[in-house]
């Protein structure tokens, strides 16, 4: 039955449906016109005069873009029949066509209603037209759609009645018995398929593992840059061996996509999730093919810009090497200067290549890539200010010539060999032996005193190091004797040179005795020490056999080769 407000005049009006009944219109709100029907609020606006248009306006054939229309898609079995343009009362267009495919959808899954009895149902006097199948409704077409779509409601409501009934047919055909079977037996054979492929991959990788263990070993080679082993044969081939799991494990998963896409595709009930799955897949799988064939160009000039840095940088190599062996001079470049400076050609020959490689990089323009390379730098700002100034002042005690490997040296209160020159630190082993590590910085605002260069005379004409030792006679022996004395007890020193000759000093006449000292010349400086002792025992040894009594007062000083005075006379033998 048709049920009115109580409001008068209202333009309401029933048209009979199956077996005499008619379906039910209730007026919701007069002043503008909202039905429901069948619990479906709908529309129907009030026929008023169109605004005039401007008569300046330009005639164009074609419709704004603006006012193309973006409606809701009433979809059956994943694919969509047409679209809801208009909302109707308070209910949008998304819910109209999730209303219209529900009852679409049962419907087409209620095999008693023919497709006979999918019909139209005219209201004009509402401005309704129905679509029904039996007694059911499937969506109210209103005046509003039609003049969405610019054509008459009728003819609007003509067409989803037909999309409706193709999209029925296609439905119920593709979940007959018969397809059900068809699919059954689609899935049987991709299952067989689908094994034999599988063991068929087991089986190459399989051979693949062991025809590169059972390889002969100078097939594959060991991995060098240069002269220097980067991987031996074992672990390239440990590598081959990974790396074809990896292939293995990406070409089973390949196959498992492929085996379940296909067979959720043979049923209708889950082509939709076997066309999400594929399209997801297909979409990852082009965004990466389509992005690597447009970073191409980039990667092509970053594998020429590394090769130009790598040959670059073995050139500088041998320039700096035959600079090194002497085969090469430069006029103002020392010899011992070609290493270091090798190493630092080198690094300034990377961080320009990074440079220019920067901007080429995957992801540089990024903001994301931008972030970490803004925090970076004021991470290595903030704390590296010590090792840039050890850096830089490794660079300039290359250059300074105050020492070089093998030279024996004292840096403050470090005495020893020099074992390394690094950029941040320099190494010495002590007489000690123990190894010292010294900050650059350190070293070269300190004094650095250099005994001897290299463990030998780095010219004939230069002199060999000394070892001085001060001695105390009383005044009643002749300093003829206490030369002869200090000479003689010099000249039976162990690793004491005959030649530059031992020669003495008058150093002071204290109160109580004149202070000598004895000066030698050793090659073997790293043991002053012990040549000091000795050079001490034999200057006894001989006061003693002339029949020299040494005072208690008349004691050595010792001369560091710091050129510290470490004097052991008591105060009244020193001047003041």
């Amino acid at each position: 039955m048709l049920t009115s407000s109580p409001l008068a005049g209202s333009p309401l009006a029933s048209s009979p449906l199956a077996d005499g009944q008619v379906a039910p219109v209730h007026l919701i709100h007069a002043s503008s016109h909202a039905l429901e029907i069948d619990g479906l609020e709908i529309f129907a606006p009030r026929s008023e005069p169109k605004a005039e248009e401007p008569a300046d306006e330009p005639q164009t054939g074609q419709q704004d873009a603006s006012r193309v229309p973006q409606g809701a898609a009433v979809t059956l079995g994943g694919k969509t029949l047409f679209n809801v343009e208009a909302s109707i009362g308070t209910k949008s267009r998304a819910e109209r066509a999730a209303e219209a495919s529900r009852a679409i959808r049962s419907a087409a899954t209620n095999s008693q209603i023919p497709l006979e009895d999918f019909r139209l149902n005219d209201l004009p006097n509402n401005g309704v037209t129905q679509i029904l199948a039996g007694d059911n409704l499937l969506i109210a077409v209103t005046q509003a759609d039609a003049n969405v779509a610019e054509m008459s409601r009728e003819a609007l409501a003509r067409q989803h009645l037909e999309e409706i009934k193709d999209g029925v047919i296609e439905y119920r055909n593709t979940r007959s018995p018969q397809k059900l079977l068809a699919g059954l037996g689609k899935t049987a054979i991709a299952t067989l398929i689908f094994a034999l492929l599988f063991s068929l991959i087991n089986r190459l990788f399989k051979g693949i593992v062991q025809k590169i263990e059972s390889s002969d070993r100078f097939r594959i080679r060991t991995l060098r840059l240069g002269s220097r082993e980067i991987l031996s044969a074992q672990q390239v081939t440990n590598y081959l061996i990974r790396f074809s799991g990896l292939l293995k494990i990406i070409a089973l998963l390949t196959l498992i996509s492929i085996f379940v896409n296909t067979v959720l595709s043979f049923f209708p009930a889950t082509q939709s999730v076997s066309i999400g799955i594929f399209s997801s897949i297909f979409s990852v799988f082009s965004q990466l093919f389509f992005g690597f064939l447009g970073y191409l160009p980039k990667l092509i000039f970053l594998v020429i810009l590394g090769y130009a840095a790598i040959y670059l940088m073995r050139f500088s190599r041998f320039v700096f090497s035959e600079i090194d062996k002497g085969d090469l001079s430069i006029p103002g470049f020392d010899r011992d200067w070609a290493v270091p400076t090798e190493r630092i050609a080198q690094i300034l020959i990377l961080a320009l290549f990074a440079i220019i490689a920067f901007p080429y990089l995957p992801g540089a323009g990024s903001d994301a890539f931008q972030g970490i390379s803004i925090f970076l730098g004021i991470l290595i700002s903030l704390g590296s200010s010590s090792a840039i100034a050890n850096i830089i002042a490794g660079i300039l005690l290359t250059y300074t010539r105050a020492f070089k490997l093998g030279d024996e040296v004292e840096i403050g209160d470090v005495a020893g060999t020099v074992l390394e020159k690094g950029l941040l630190v320099t190494r010495i082993l002590t007489d000690k032996n123990y190894y010292a590590s010294i900050p650059n910085a350190e070293v070269l605002g300190t004094t650095v005193t250099n005994f001897r260069q290299g463990g030998s005379m780095r010219d004939e004409a230069d002199e060999p190091p000394m070892v001085f030792v001060e001695v105390g006679f009383r005044y009643d022996v002749p300093w003829q004797i206490a030369y002869e004395i200090l000479v003689e007890a010099a000249k039976e020193t162990k690793d004491v040179l005959p030649e530059p000759e031992p020669f003495v000093r008058n150093i002071e006449f204290a109160e109580q005795c004149v202070i000598y000292e004895i000066n030698v010349f050793t090659n073997n400086f790293r043991d002053d020490e012990m040549i000091e002792s000795d050079l001490r025992r034999n200057i006894q040894g001989k006061c003693y056999e002339r029949g020299i009594e040494l005072a208690p007062l008349q004691q050595f000083t010792v001369v560091r080769r710091n050129g510290k005075s470490t004097s052991t006379l008591p105060r009244s033998l020193k001047q003041n």
